[in-house]
């Protein structure tokens, strides 16, 4: 399959694919990455949340650590629009 990415020739768009279910996440990630997308997967916030800190640091202006909630539990939307200010949900 040819990549099918619309923003071709702009910076790598990064797409965050959370899902309990591994029949439909694994799939859809394998499709996105196929369209030139890169894709961060998981199954739950705990799983994402490495990739989605490594991403930061790699392609923010914003160096600082996000601070974490009580153990267990992980705001992930507040801590990707810091990372991202950009991003939208």
């Amino acid at each position: 399959m040819a990549s099918d990415n619309r923003f071709a020739g702009t910076a790598t768009i990064t797409v965050l694919v959370l899902e309990p279910d591994g029949l439909v996440r694994t799939p859809l990630a394998e499709y996105l990455r196929k369209c030139g997308y890169e894709v961060i997967d998981g199954a739950a916030a705990n799983d994402v949340l490495p990739g989605v800190e490594a991403r930061a640091k790699d392609r923010s202006r914003h160096r600082r650590s996000p601070s974490r909630p009580h153990p267990g539990r992980v705001r992930l939307g507040p801590m990707v629009h810091r990372s991202h200010p950009g991003v939208q949900g």
